[in-house]
């Protein structure tokens, strides 16, 4: 096989405005930085990392989404899958209350909410 190997930083037609497919395997103890926008799975990434297919971490209960101090600022999700060494459980969004769903007993509880007045909760 043929190989390529650069020292340096390299680009790939005009920068500003080709769209260059690259099929590579990126390896070394520097990672690789991309100054725009990378998609997986997709040739028009719309946001800086853009994947078309399910993320996975490489084994399992070993690994974070983001940290103490690098928190993410919302989680968009269908039903919320909870799983460790105690528990087992699923929240389910129905139209009018969330569902909780112990998946160990298969009993299903529904959250009881009240309604806070103008400026509670804030």
């Amino acid at each position: 096989t043929d190989a390529a190997f650069f020292n340096a930083n390299v680009t790939l037609g005009n920068a500003n405005s080709d769209v260059t497919t690259v099929t590579a395997r990126l390896t070394g103890s520097q990672g690789a930085y991309f100054a725009n926008r990378v998609g997986i799975g997709t040739a028009s990434p719309a946001a800086t990392l853009d994947v078309a297919g399910n993320v996975l971490p490489s084994a399992d209960n070993t690994h974070n989404l983001g940290s103490a101090t690098k928190r993410w600022a919302n989680i968009y999700t269908g039903d919320l899958h909870l799983k460790n060494s105690r528990g087992d459980w699923t929240i389910l969004e129905e139209e009018d209350y969330l569902c909780v769903i112990n998946n160990r007993t298969n009993k299903k509880y529904k959250m009881l909410l009240q309604e806070l007045d103008d400026g509670e909760g804030e």
